[in-house]
């Protein structure tokens, strides 16, 4: 029996220390387990304000507008993602002083914040307070856009008119807080005077005038239908100092000028939008006068703007590098009226438009703003008529593109849009091809969403006669007709070759010529002896000259119509080879001639008033 003790004392040890390697293996793995389940969300904020951060935001949720925070749960903790894919919003009138906590959760990197204000909904008034406390919780704001929306601020104004009226007594008050008097003996003494409109909330109107409680680093700061009042409270309690930004404002201001752009202080202003406003009298200010200047400019409104620039601003915006710059013809006219020492502006995009709310005086005034000497160099140009009248006839957008043809350079799309309706211009557009001289480069020009831009054929051209040639043709006498002027038949298709050769195929005069009309020679030449004859893509596919006009006019493509005869594709504008009577009274063969019986337009044009008459 004693012999055998060790022996169940080993088997008992080996048992024990098998149960403690299994016992630590698990625990290895359940913490291998809980180390991964932590290492997928390492991009979680761990604070002690997480709670009441989530609260704030649910009490902007609604059905329609979900805002609840992106959380990770961690131990049955939830915790906050550093990064808020999902938009979020604060609805100013949901909050109060109270439901505002102390202290909300910094680091949070939202896509899209708003703050804004429903009172033209709900008819409710958030108290300036109530946002002061808002943006001091918030501490750092890191976004990629911030919205403001609707921002009104009234309850500022009423405190300064009761303060106004406290007298100088309490001033003296005021002032004694620098001698040592605390603010809260100095706010006791403002409600006694004051009376409950002074009030907000028992928080002291000093707290009111707090600046920069809030830092912003923001890429896209927009503020939308927020008056200037409010836009300049906002801006003494935020700092922009980290942000390079684009700034957008819409919404109906009434401004002087653009000093109030000077307020945002950012690191710089890269992109700058200002749409809808009812009234800007002058450009200028600190951005345009000092710089440095942004690389998009866009000042778009309904409004004509009678504004002012002062030459220095002039001079500042011209020297610089535009990637996008969008204004008014009249804005336009502005900075670039005729000069003693002509002005040179460059820009990627340039886009130009006639506001809605325009008279017809103004238009006439402002369509074609007058350059002088100077130039633009333009990649791509973009011309929009906001308004519905006829003021652009046909020959108002050949004096566009005369006016273009000789100021702008460089170009490689042109667009001239008419905005809401102009539709006549379509007829235009179809029926002519342009060419801009001066622009080279150009790949495309669209007048009402119509390629208009001319490219001369590189396919077989067609083959046209005046109606003596063709009937000399039928005759079999064409060709010697043609001797007598040396004509290189080589130039044309072997088909046509052969068609004047032989003259196989060609009916008498008296029957039908062109398939579509059914009319014949002798009917051709009595209704209009000017007229021509088209071979097309085959000797016996031809049209007359009014019928070829009909079937271009309704082509459904922009560079090419379909035969009516075998439905093949015929590139256009035509080129042509035309055989008809020269001043000599002699017949010869012209080649290389474009167009066939649909315009090309080319600009500039010295005999341009001569021209625009025909149409």
């Amino acid at each position: 029996m004693l012999v055998m003790e060790p022996v169940y004392y080993l088997g008992k040890l080996r048992i024990n220390i098998l149960t403690c390697n299994i016992i630590y293996l698990l625990a290895v793995g359940m913490l291998l387990r809980c180390a991964e389940d932590i290492g997928l969300h390492t991009d979680h904020i761990v604070s002690p304000y997480t709670e009441d951060t989530i609260n704030f935001f649910s009490q902007s949720n609604t059905q329609e507008t979900p805002n609840a925070l992106e959380t990770v749960q961690i131990l049955g903790k939830a915790h906050i993602l550093t990064k808020q894919s999902n938009p979020a919003h604060i609805v100013l009138e949901n909050y109060t002083l109270k439901s505002i906590p102390e202290n909300l959760v910094q680091g949070i990197e939202f896509s899209i914040l708003k703050i804004l204000s429903t009172a033209r909904i709900t008819h409710k008034r958030f108290k300036s307070a109530v946002l002061n406390k808002i943006l001091g919780a918030l501490g750092t704001i890191c976004t990629e856009t911030l919205t403001i929306y609707g921002l009104k601020i009234d309850d500022v104004n009423r405190g300064n008119n009761a303060i106004s009226r406290l007298g100088r007594s309490v001033w003296e008050k005021v002032r004694s807080v620098r001698s040592g008097q605390s603010a809260r003996s100095v706010w006791s003494v403002l409600s006694v005077r004051a009376g409950p409109s002074m009030a907000v909330e028992s928080t002291p109107i000093l707290a009111l005038s707090d600046s920069c409680s809030c830092v912003l680093n923001i890429k896209t700061f927009r503020i939308f239908g927020s008056t200037v009042l409010a836009i300049k409270w906002l801006l003494e309690r935020v700092d922009l100092s980290q942000s390079r930004i684009t700034l957008s404002i819409t919404g109906g201001l009434e401004l002087d000028n653009l000093e109030i752009l000077d307020q945002f202080n950012a690191a710089a202003i890269e992109r700058l939008k200002l749409c809808g406003f009812l009234r800007l009298d002058s450009l200028e200010g600190k951005l345009f006068r000092e710089g440095p200047l942004p690389r998009v400019l866009i000042i778009s409104t309904i409004y004509t703007l009678s504004l002012k620039a002062p030459e220095q601003i002039v001079r500042n915006i011209v020297a610089n590098h535009w990637e996008v710059m969008k204004i008014s013809n009249q804005v336009w006219g502005v900075l670039m009226q005729p000069s003693v020492q002509p002005k040179h502006i460059t820009a990627d995009l340039l886009m130009l438009y006639l506001p809605h709310n325009n008279s017809l005086s103004e238009i006439a005034h402002t369509l074609r703003p007058p350059m002088g000497d100077n130039t633009a160099t333009v990649k791509v140009l973009m011309i929009d008529f906001y308004f519905p009248c006829d003021i652009l006839t046909r020959p108002n957008i050949m004096s566009d593109l005369e006016w273009i043809s000789r100021h702008f350079r460089g170009m490689y799309m042109l667009i001239v849009d008419p905005g809401y309706g102009l539709w006549q211009l379509k007829e235009f557009a179809r029926n002519n091809q342009v060419v801009i001289q001066t622009n080279p480069a150009l790949t495309s020009i669209k007048i009402v969403g119509i390629e208009c831009l001319f490219v001369p054929n590189k396919k077989q051209p067609v083959l046209c006669f005046s109606l003596e040639a063709w009937d000399l043709c039928i005759q079999g006498r064409l060709v010697d007709e043609l001797a007598q002027t040396q004509a290189d038949l080589s130039q044309l298709s072997p088909l046509n070759q052969e068609l004047l050769m032989s003259h196989s195929g060609a009916e008498g005069a008296s029957e039908p010529l062109c398939p579509i009309c059914m009319a014949s020679l002798d009917e051709l030449a009595k209704a209009d002896p000017n007229t021509e004859i088209y071979i097309l893509d085959h000797p016996t596919h031809r049209l007359c000259k009014a019928c070829l006009v009909g079937v271009i006019s309704s082509r459904e493509g922009v560079d090419s119509f379909k035969c009516p005869i075998c439905r093949g594709e015929l590139a256009y504008p035509l080129h042509k080879n035309k055989i008809e009577k020269n001043a000599q009274g002699l017949f010869e063969l012209r080649t290389g001639g474009s167009g066939g019986p649909l315009g090309v337009l080319s600009f500039p044009n010295n005999n341009f008033w001569e021209v625009s008459t025909r149409f």
